[in-house]
């Protein structure tokens, strides 16, 4: 049984230390009737949406996903202040200088990357 509690304890030591190597990531396409709709899920809360020459990402999170030769944003949603979801790193690297934000209030700092509708 002692045994078993140290597993128990090294596996939830291991699951702490390492969340974002345990993300799910794929890519999956969706046909409509006006062209595909590209959905890549990159890890965490992260979502790329490649739709007629567009690209929208929800919460780019750099923990999970290399961002440095991604496809540039034309569109970045925030949904919360909290640094997996509000990750200025990521945001760097997928915007362009003509990328809208979208966000909560509390992301104050959304702000000055460019133009923002929150």
């Amino acid at each position: 049984m002692k045994n078993l509690r140290h597993c128990f304890i090294a596996f939830i030591v291991v699951l702490a230390a390492f969340p974002a190597k345990a993300q799910i990531t794929f890519t999956d396409t969706l046909a409509t009737l006006q062209g595909d709709l590209i959905v890549h899920v990159l890890g965490h809360a992260s979502v790329l949406f490649e739709y007629r020459g567009q690209s929208i990402y929800i919460d780019p999170y750099n923990k999970v996903h290399d961002y440095t030769d991604a496809v540039k944003a034309d569109l970045i949603l925030i949904t919360h202040a909290d640094k997996d979801h509000f990750d200025t790193l990521a945001i760097r690297k997928t915007r362009h200088h003509y990328s809208l934000y979208a966000g909560m209030r509390r992301c104050p700092s959304l702000f000055r990357y460019g133009h923002h509708h929150g």
